[in-house]
């Protein structure tokens, strides 16, 4: 009799146990309640791999200072130097002016051009070069001769407006007397006069 009152008890208590089980089951479904998920290990161990690879962000580098460029010097060539220290060409500055040549009956049978400069600039200043700078103003023109003329009374003459000149005395229209102080001619090859015949009673200065 005794033992089928503790079975009896025990059967009781299993029935209210799961009937509290259920009743605990159904209130957790009504109020949505859910259980946690369990966490993954495989999830875990591949994000701790990606952590420990992870190369660490590069930390930020100070601005470098920008050194000043430095300005090149401007080199000027021999020649430019001595292009803008060379003296200007005074039979370039003068002006040119043309003649009538006439005949012994008062015709005109051609054409002469003169310029006019002081007998110390011609004797002092001008040079060869500049001469030849002045014949080739003028070469190929159809004058009967040229003339640098002297107030003086004394000049340079290019008989033809060819590539020889003479250095004398002058008439009124600028032509050569009996007197030729010196010759020069034209070098093709430098551009300039050269010396050609000289009377060693008129040396002029600087020749």
């Amino acid at each position: 009799m005794r033992v089928k009152t503790i079975i009896k008890r025990i059967l009781i208590g299993i029935a209210i146990f799961v009937i509290a089980m259920w009743v605990i089951g159904f209130i957790l479904i009504k109020t949505g309640y859910e259980p946690p998920a369990k966490p993954d290990p495989v999830a875990e161990q591949s994000e701790t791999a990606n952590k420990s690879v992870q190369a660490p962000e590069p930390e930020p580098q100070a601005p470098q200072p920008v050194e000043p460029q430095a300005v090149q010097p401007v080199v000027v060539e021999p020649q430019q130097q001595a292009s803008q220290t060379q003296p200007e060409n005074l039979l370039m500055k003068a002006k040119i002016q043309e003649a009538p040549v006439a005949n012994g009956f008062g015709e005109k049978i051609g054409t002469r051009a003169y310029i006019t400069i002081p007998q110390e600039v011609l004797l002092e200043v001008v040079t060869f070069e500049d001469c030849g700078e002045f014949y080739r103003s003028f070469q190929g023109k159809n004058y009967n001769w040229v003339s640098i003329v002297c107030p003086e009374g004394t000049g340079l003459v290019f008989p033809g407006a060819g590539p020889l000149a003479s250095y004398g005395k002058l008439d009124r229209d600028g032509r050569l007397t009996e007197d030729i102080h010196w010759t020069i001619t034209y070098d093709e090859s430098t551009g300039a006069f050269k010396e050609f015949e000289r009377d060693t009673r008129f040396l002029p200065k600087g020749r």
